[in-house]
């Protein structure tokens, strides 16, 4: 399962650098491209339709809309830096819709020399430095990993896709109500968005769904009866069920913990 990552989408002149020790991270997405250096331990990346993994000193790219995961197999340091991409728009031009036959790629000792200055340096970075890191890194990229064409019109519909579930997931929608708002046949509609996604859509919904009642758990909303039928599932049985799968535990005893 996966989730959409709100806070990492649509905010301009967007930086959330991080340093994680044993980074572990479930499988997401976002718009915004999302930068890993790696500079201690291994690291295994998996995205949707491959597994890479990445030793010390190596990079790797996410591009917007890319899913994405983690894990540690024994130890890790890794520098995540998520950035919006208004900071490298020639970059996003040049790819023009393509994507990288991989994510991950060796890079140069003045790269890790300029992510060491601009990071770890103790200062205030301005944005002229953050565009010269940024355009670094992405350079490097496209100088290591060969690009291969992705349909823009499906990345198009996903992301409208996605929004239309951002917007809704609190009433009773479904595939067919989606492909009459978007505007497509309902068919290729779901065929495309298993195929991009991995999951049906359905569970996309439920997990946004369960992802609310979550939130609003942790807000201090007590009545979890209430909190499910406000978050669009149609009856308990189901609510319950969709928690523990997404979860691991049931509403109340997750609450508890």
């Amino acid at each position: 399962m996966f989730f959409y990552q709100h806070s990492n989408a649509g905010r301009t002149n967007h930086v959330d650098p991080v340093l994680y020790e044993d980074f572990f991270y479930a499988m997401h997405l976002h718009a915004d491209l999302e930068l890993v250096w790696l500079r201690r331990g291994t690291l295994t990346l998996r995205l949707r339709d491959r597994t890479e993994a990445l030793e010390a000193g190596m990079f790797a790219l996410i591009l917007p809309h890319e899913l994405h995961a983690y894990a540690t197999p024994d130890h890790s340091e890794a520098f995540v830096c998520v950035f919006s991409g208004d900071y490298v728009p020639a970059f996003l031009h040049i790819l023009g819709g393509r994507r990288g036959r991989r994510s991950a790629f060796q890079g140069t000792d003045a790269l890790r020399a300029m992510l060491e200055d601009a990071f770890f340096a103790g200062e205030v970075q301005s944005e002229l430095e953050l565009k010269a890191v940024f355009y670094a890194a992405c350079a490097r990229f496209l100088r290591e990993v060969p690009l291969e064409e992705s349909s823009s019109a499906e990345t198009d519909m996903l992301e409208r896709l996605i929004r239309y579930v951002e917007e809704n997931f609190r009433e009773d929608i479904s595939m067919a109500s989606a492909a009459q708002a978007l505007g497509y046949n309902r068919s290729y509609l779901s065929r495309q968005f298993h195929q991009a996604m991995g999951v049906n859509f359905r569970s996309f919904i439920n997990y946004q769904r369960v992802q609310y009642v979550v939130h609003q758990m942790y807000a201090g909303a007590a009545n979890i009866s209430e909190l499910a039928l406000a978050s669009g599932f149609q009856n308990l049985r189901s609510f319950n069920r969709a928690f523990k799968a997404m979860m691991g535990d049931a509403p109340r005893a997750f609450r508890k913990k």
